[in-house]
């Protein structure tokens, strides 16, 4: 018997990740319902879904006791998840979240608290995980190729378009998103954690604001209506790209929300340049930044154990990432070297069929990957890809003890965030 789903959150996520998918794959399950404090973004949500036709609500509550889901996937605004979390949970649903859980201390110590009273199940669903290329570095450490793994040093950078994007939405306040070392960092924490399979137990953390927010004073209230429009090389025409036009900049008069915002806007209180060192159970540590005005994205990483170093990268624009292949080298403590060829977004999956293969698209591959797991459960979780809720806490407290650490200059013990023991 199909489960019954229902969304919390019109948001873009929501529509690309699980409407859309989930519409042209049955199988997955039954969408029963939209849930939105702006009807007029949901309209929009539903008309892009692929010929659903499921009610829309502004009552969340309403929601679940007419159309009874089993679960609630949320895809709100980050500082909304804990909101949407612990009612589902209080309701008798299960619920599925996209990451992060939260944006700081405090809302995941009452999802940490409704989690253990109503003893509802929650999944974060953590995609980088299921990445094939992220996949096989996490079998090459499993596979001793290494030794121990003692330290890690991770470069994130985004490009100045990706870059820029999150200075334009509601990313750019602390208090909507927790910051770029919750929004985009809680991804690469994960993974560090989940490569090593250790927890992190203290970080310390600075950062800076280089090139956006409010640093240039010919700026204004969005792009649109801008006066320096023609000398800005961050201008964006909303209008230009259909599917933001039509979600956010027709809705305007309904969410209020305003897409093309100033990237040198003087509500943005987040930063560009960020670095933050973390130590972990079994005493590894990191080393990681996040730039977000480079002139390509990507990241690159490099593990050092005690048997050897890995060394990955994954360049998402510019020149190198032109290459169908990504390549991951292990240098040996012999002076050898191995290197491992992954093509993107494909992979080898094992069910009872037997060898199947899958191309793969959304974060190259990662995507389809985690929904089969998600929803079908014909792939097996033998790395142990599925994050549960402690995984979830940690990745949430690594940034809002970041963000403490910048705050306060010193070093933050994770434990000291937590007020709840975490109750599987």
């Amino acid at each position: 018997m199909r489960k019954k789903y229902a969304i919390a959150g019109a948001s873009s996520r929501a529509l690309n990740m699980f409407i859309q998918p989930m519409v042209a794959n049955p199988e997955f399950g039954e969408i029963v319902a939209l849930f939105s404090r702006h009807p007029e973004s949901a309209k929009k949500i539903v008309e892009r879904s692929g010929g659903a036709d499921f009610p829309v609500y502004s009552d969340f509550e309403a929601m679940v006791k007419e159309t009874n889901p089993d679960v609630v996937i949320v895809t709100t605004v980050d500082s909304l998840h804990d909101v949407y979390i612990i009612k589902a949970m209080e309701l008798g649903c299960d619920v599925i979240t996209e990451k992060p859980l939260t944006i700081n201390a405090e809302k995941t110590n009452a999802i940490i608290e409704a989690k253990n009273r109503t003893g509802r199940n929650l999944v974060i669903t953590f995609n980088f995980r299921f990445i094939p290329y992220n996949q096989k570095i996490k079998e090459l450490i499993n596979m001793g190729e290494i030794g121990e793994p003692l330290f890690v040093n991770l470069e994130y950078f985004n490009d100045y378009v990706h870059g820029s994007s999150y200075f334009r939405r509601w990313h750019g306040q602390i208090d909507k998103s927790g910051s770029l070392l919750i929004t985009k960092g809680t991804h690469y924490y994960d993974l560090v954690s989940w490569w090593l399979d250790q927890k992190p137990i203290s970080v310390n953390a600075m950062a800076s604001m280089q090139v956006f927010g409010p640093k240039r004073a010919k700026r204004g209230e969005r792009c649109l209506t801008c006066k320096y429009k023609d000398s800005c090389e961050f201008y964006w025409d909303i209008t230009k790209d259909e599917f933001s036009s039509d979600l956010y900049h027709k809705t305007e008069a309904d969410t209020g929300y305003i897409r093309d915002k100033c990237v040198f806007h003087e509500s943005i209180d987040i930063w560009d340049t960020m670095s933050l060192n973390v130590k972990y159970s079994k005493g590894a540590q990191i080393a990681m930044t996040l730039c977000v005005y480079s002139p390509y994205e990507g990241w690159k990483i490099s593990i050092t154990g005690t048997k050897g170093r890995l060394e990955a990268e994954e360049f998402r624009t510019g020149v190198h990432s032109k290459d169908p292949n990504q390549y991951i080298r292990v240098y040996h403590s012999d002076s050898t070297m191995d290197e491992y060829c992954v093509t993107k977004g494909e992979i080898k999956l094992t069910n009872d069929a037997g060898i199947a293969n899958y191309t793969l698209i959304g974060h190259n591959g990662g995507d389809e990957l985690l929904r089969r797991m998600l929803f079908i459960g014909d792939v097996e979780d033998k790395l142990n890809q599925m994050a549960g809720m402690k995984d979830a806490v940690d990745s949430v407290l690594v940034g809002a003890g970041a963000v403490q650490s910048i705050k306060e200059g010193r070093e933050i013990k994770l434990k000291d965030l937590l007020k709840h023991e975490i109750i599987d």
